[in-house]
């Protein structure tokens, strides 16, 4: 049996199931979804979000940038025709991801 511990719970808030749900609770509300790593991510994009878009959009913390990449590889191919979208990572982005994502849009 597992026991639920501050640290369990600490655990679960990374998972990317909480970035997904997050998603499906905003993702027909008409505003842009801006999909991003952490809570510092947050503090930094909002105002350069709310410039350019006013208050249109949704700011989803995915905890990590692997969360935010399952994010693009889980919803983009399915929803980008219908949900706004864009994927914000840190400059440590792998090389290999930005590829893969660029040879992707490419051929949209």
């Amino acid at each position: 049996m597992c026991s639920v511990t501050p640290e369990s719970l600490s655990g679960k808030a990374a998972d990317f199931s909480v970035c997904k749900q997050k998603y499906l609770l905003v993702k027909n509300n008409g505003n842009i979804i801006c999909f991003v790593e952490g809570k510092y991510d947050v503090d930094y994009y909002l105002g350069h979000f709310r410039h350019h878009f006013g208050e249109y959009f949704e700011l989803l913390e995915c905890k990590n940038k692997k969360n935010v990449l399952k994010a693009y590889d889980t919803f983009y191919t399915s929803d980008h025709s219908n949900v706004k979208m864009g994927f914000f990572v840190d400059r440590d982005f792998d090389e290999i991801h930005w590829h893969k994502i660029h040879n992707s849009l490419a051929h949209h």
